[in-house]
C-alpha cells in the first residue's frame, strides 16, 4: 500500500521541527502527496525567549507561513491551537470541526 493511502486512512502526519530546510521539505512532500500536515515544535525549540532556534512562537508561525507561501501550499493556522499545548483529542476535534 502506498504511504499516502496509509496516512489518509489511518493517521495525521505530525512533524516536530523548527528548522526551515526541514519545514520546507515537509511542506513540499505533503503538497506533492496531497496530504495534511501538522507542524509542531517543542518548548526548547520555540518559546517566548527564542529557544535554541532563536524563534518566538510568532516568529515560528511567520516562518511556516513564509515557506508555505513560497511553496504555494494552502496552509491554515488555527490561532486557538497555535502557541498552546493541546491533547491529541483536542487537535482531532478541532480538525473535525474544520477549525
Amino acid at each position: 500500500m502506498k504511504i499516502n493511502k496509509v496516512i489518509k486512512k489511518n493517521a495525521l502526519p505530525s512533524f516536530c521541527s523548527s528548522n526551515s530546510i526541514v519545514l520546507s521539505n515537509l511542506i513540499k512532500f505533503c503538497k506533492f502527496n496531497n496530504l495534511p500536515i501538522l507542524i509542531e515544535s517543542t518548548s526548547n525549540q520555540v518559546n517566548q525567549f527564542g529557544g535554541y532556534s532563536k524563534k518566538t512562537p510568532n516568529a515560528f508561525i511567520k516562518t511556516v507561513k513564509r515557506i508555505a507561501r513560497k511553496e504555494n501550499f494552502n496552509l491554515k493556522i488555527d490561532n486557538k491551537i497555535a502557541g498552546r499545548i493541546e491533547t491529541y483529542e483536542d487537535i482531532l476535534n478541532a480538525i473535525k470541526k474544520g477549525k
